[in-house]
């Protein structure tokens, strides 16, 4: 197969990948980051070093676990120079949740409970692990696949990761008046 040939096969399969692929992967971004722009251009950065070497789409045994590869090492020299440049805030435009008519325990706890503010407090490595599991919902093997961790160390870093989230979460429902 000629060069030529190569690419009329090669750029459809990345294009095919690429719409399958990009949705999950803002998510992810979006959820281990914790900022949609920022996520944005993640993401948008990872395709663009994918499409470098499209080419080599055809030999490649699992093409969303190695893009998912290219994804993750794009998030981490994002926290690594993070310090480095202004970082874009996400402004949600929706109006403040007022609490139920009737008094719920449970539902009054998720309100005051700020899952999101927790999860930032997690450390990037910890949050990383977490949105592979719960946001993508993607198996240990998977994760240990596509991050190159190894399967004993994913579970690991999953099981501390809800241990601490979890110890936060009684922590603020405690301080709740």
């Amino acid at each position: 197969m000629d060069r030529h040939q190569g690419k009329a096969v090669c750029e459809p399969l990345f294009v095919k990948l690429m719409r399958g692929i990009v949705p999950d992967a803002l998510r992810l971004t979006t959820y281990w980051i914790g900022n949609s722009t920022a996520a944005e251009d993640i993401v948008q950065e990872a395709i663009a070093k994918a499409w470098i070497h499209h080419h080599r789409l055809p030999t490649i045994a699992n093409p969303r676990a190695w893009f998912f590869t290219i994804l993750r090492r794009e998030c981490i020299n994002y926290f690594r120079h993070r310090d480095r440049r202004l970082v874009a805030v996400d402004i949600d435009p929706s109006p403040p949740v007022s609490p139920p008519d009737a008094y719920d325990p449970y539902e009054a706890a998720d309100l005051r409970i700020d899952i999101a503010a927790l999860l930032r407090r997690l450390s990037p490595r910890d949050r990383e692990m977490l949105a592979w599991r719960y946001g993508m919902d993607w198996s240990l093997e998977d994760i240990a696949e596509s991050t190159g961790i190894p399967l004993s160390t994913v579970k690991s870093r999953i099981y501390r990761a809800l241990k601490i989230l979890r110890g936060r979460m009684n922590d603020a429902a405690r301080s709740e008046p």
